[in-house]
C-alpha cells in the first residue's frame, strides 16, 4: 500500500515541473534560433558559403576544459588567425594560446559567468584581442554561446568571431584626437568656447573664464550670446548671428565690459561647425585678449608721431642754419666788403646807412640765434619749468619797454590795458619769451603809423578754474586761413615778410605755444587780410 506524499514532497515536485517547463521553453527558443540558422544555410547556400569562406567572420567550437581546446574551426579561420584549418581542427590546439595575454583574465571571467548561469544557449557579446600566427594583434567581436549537456553542465562554447580591428583603430584614433582636443582646449592660452546656433554656451575653457573674469564655468554658461544686452550693444551678437546665417568665418575686435566688470579689448574668431547638410549647428569661437597688444600699438603709434616730430624738428633746424642764418651773414659781409673797398669814395651819409643795415642784420641774427638756442634747449629738456608768483601788469610793462624803440622806428603806438590786480604763478623767463615774440610779431606785420592793443580779461568760472585771457591785437596786413593753419607747427614753413621786409622763421610762435602749454594754457589766432591779427592766449590764475 502506497503512502501519501507529504506536503514538502508535493511542493518539491511542483517546483521541478516548473523548472522543467522553463528549461523546455529555453530549449524551444534555442532550437528555433538554430532552425533559422539551418534554414538560411539550406535556402541560401551560396550566400552562406560566401559569408563563412570569404568574409571576416569565423566560427569556433571550444571545449569547456583548461585552456579551451579547439574542437572545430570554420574554413575562413585562416583569414582571421592566419592558422591553417589543419592546425586548428584538433584538440591539441588551445584557444587560450590565441587570446592576448592581457585579455585572458577577462575571457575567463566571461566563460565562468556563462557556464554557471544554467541557461541553455545562454550567450554574451564581448570584444577582446587575439594574436595571429605571425604575431600581429587583432581586435575581434565575439558572440559566445554556452552548449549544455544533460544534467545542465556546459560542455562546449560556440564562438562567432568577426574582425573589428579597423573599427577599433578608428575608435582609438578618435579617442586620441578627442584627448588631444581636450588637452589643447583645456590648456590653451586663448579663450575658447563652443555655442549652439541659438547662442547658448555649451562649453568654455579656463582661459576664457579668466579673460572674462567669470567666477565659474556654470556662470559663464548662463550667458546667451544673442540676448545678453552688452553683447548686443557692441555688435558682438550681430557678428555671431552673421556667422550662423552665412556659414562664413567671422572676425571682430571689440572693447568689452564683462558681466563681472572686466574691461578688455578682445579679438574674436567665429568658426562655423556644420552638419552633413551644410547647416551651421554650432560655433567654435576663439577669443584673444589683445588689451596689452593695443596698449603697445598705442605706445608705438605715439613713438612714431614723436619720431616724425623729431625728424621735422631736425629738418627745421638745418633749414634755419642753411638759409635763415646764412642770409643775414651774406648781407653783412656784402656791405662790409663794399665799405672796405670804397671807404674813400662813399660819403658819410651812405656809410651810416650801410652800417645801420649791418647793425640790423646782426641784431636779427642774434635774436634768431637766441630763439634757436632756446628752442634747442626746450627740445632736449634742459629748460626747467619754475613758476613763481608774478604781477601780470608789471611783467608786460618790462617786456614792452624793451620793444618801444623798435615800435617807434615804424611810428607804431602800443596801447595796453592790463589789470594791475592780476597775480598768477608763471615761469618768468618763459612768459617773457611769449610776450616778446607776440609783440615783436605784431610790430613786424603792422604798417607804419599803425597801432597795437594789448588787453586782458578774467573769466567768471569758479575760483579754482579761473584763468586770464590776454590778447595782442594789431591792425596790420593780416593773414589767410592757410597761413593760420601752419602757425605753431614746427614742420611747416612760413616765409611771409613784414611790412618793412622783415623776415622770420616762425620759430618764435612755436616757442610761444610750447611755453603756454607748459602753463596749462592755450593759444589761438584770429585774422583777416588787411584788417590785422589777434593772438589770444590764456593762463590759469591758480
Amino acid at each position: 500500500m502506497k503512502t501519501k506524499p507529504t506536503y514538502q514532497e508535493l511542493e518539491r515536485k511542483i517546483r521541478l515541473l516548473e523548472s522543467n517547463e522553463e528549461n523546455y521553453k529555453q530549449k524551444v527558443a534555442f532550437l528555433k534560433t538554430r532552425e533559422n540558422e539551418l534554414k538560411f544555410l539550406i535556402e541560401e547556400p551560396k550566400k552562406a558559403r560566401d559569408i563563412f569562406l570569404k568574409g571576416k567572420i569565423a566560427i569556433l567550437k571550444i571545449q569547456n576544459k583548461p585552456a579551451w581546446p579547439i574542437e572545430y574551426a570554420s574554413p575562413n579561420i585562416e583569414n582571421l588567425l592566419e592558422y591553417s584549418i589543419e592546425n586548428t581542427n584538433h584538440s591539441k590546439f588551445f584557444f587560450k594560446d590565441i587570446i592576448h595575454p592581457q585579455n585572458i583574465p577577462f575571457f575567463e571571467q566571461v566563460i565562468k559567468t556563462i557556464s554557471h548561469n544554467g541557461d541553455i544557449g545562454h550567450q554574451k557579446q564581448i570584444e577582446f584581442q587575439i594574436i595571429t600566427k605571425t604575431g600581429n594583434t587583432k581586435w575581434v567581436y565575439s558572440q559566445i554561446i554556452a552548449i549544455k549537456e544533460e544534467g545542465n553542465n556546459t560542455s562546449h562554447f560556440q564562438l562567432v568571431l568577426s574582425d573589428i580591428t579597423e573599427k577599433k583603430q578608428i575608435e582609438f584614433a578618435l579617442k586620441r584626437s578627442e584627448e588631444r582636443y581636450r588637452l589643447l582646449f583645456h590648456n590653451s592660452l586663448l579663450g575658447v568656447y563652443i555655442a549652439d546656433k541659438d547662442g547658448n554656451i555649451l562649453d568654455a575653457n579656463p582661459a576664457l573664464i579668466k579673460i572674462l573674469g567669470s567666477p565659474s564655468l556654470e556662470e559663464t554658461k548662463k550667458i546667451n550670446l544673442l540676448k545678453f544686452k552688452p553683447l548686443i550693444d557692441i555688435g558682438y551678437a550681430k557678428e555671431f548671428e552673421r556667422c550662423v546665417n552665412t556659414g562664413a568665418l567671422v572676425e571682430q575686435e571689440i572693447l568689452y565690459t564683462s558681466k563681472w566688470g572686466e574691461i578688455i579689448c578682445l579679438k574674436g574668431h567665429f568658426v562655423p561647425i556644420k552638419n552633413s547638410n551644410g547647416e551651421v549647428e554650432r560655433v567654435f569661437t576663439i577669443m584673444e585678449d589683445i588689451t596689452k597688444q593695443k596698449e603697445v600699438e598705442k605706445i608705438l603709434k605715439h613713438s612714431e608721431q614723436q619720431l616724425k616730430k623729431t625728424n621735422a624738428t631736425k629738418d627745421k633746424f638745418f633749414s634755419i642754419i642753411a638759409h635763415d642764418l646764412r642770409s643775414p651773414f651774406n648781407t653783412m659781409l656784402g656791405f662790409i666788403q663794399l665799405l672796405i673797398q670804397n671807404v674813400d669814395k662813399i660819403d658819410q651819409t651812405t656809410q651810416k646807412q650801410y652800417l645801420n643795415i649791418i647793425e640790423q642784420s646782426a641784431k636779427n641774427t642774434y635774436d634768431l640765434l637766441e630763439d634757436l638756442l632756446l628752442w634747442s634747449n626746450t627740445q632736449s629738456g634742459k629748460i626747467e619749468f619754475e613758476p613763481v608768483l608774478i604781477n601780470l601788469f608789471t611783467h608786460f610793462e618790462n617786456a614792452i619797454e624793451i620793444l618801444l624803440n623798435t615800435a617807434k622806428e615804424k611810428s607804431i603806438h602800443i596801447n595796453k590795458n592790463i589789470s594791475k590786480d592780476i597775480f598768477l604763478y608763471a615761469d618768468k623767463e618763459m612768459l617773457s619769451v611769449v610776450v616778446r615774440n607776440l609783440i615783436t610779431n605784431a610790430i613786424k606785420f603792422t604798417n607804419k603809423g599803425g597801432e597795437i592793443n594789448i588787453y586782458s580779461k578774467i573769466n567768471r568760472a569758479e575760483p579754482a578754474d579761473q584763468f586770464v585771457e590776454i590778447t595782442v591785437d594789431d591792425n596790420g596786413k593780416g593773414m589767410n586761413a592757410d597761413t593760420m593753419r601752419k602757425l605753431f607747427k614746427i614742420d611747416q614753413t612760413i616765409s611771409t615778410k613784414g611790412t618793412d621786409g622783415e623776415t622770420g622763421t616762425g620759430l618764435g610762435l612755436v616757442l610761444c605755444k610750447e611755453f603756454i602749454e607748459k602753463h596749462k594754457g592755450t593759444i589761438r589766432v584770429e585774422s583777416e587780410i588787411e584788417k590785422g591779427s589777434k593772438f589770444i592766449f590764456t593762463l590759469p590764475i591758480n
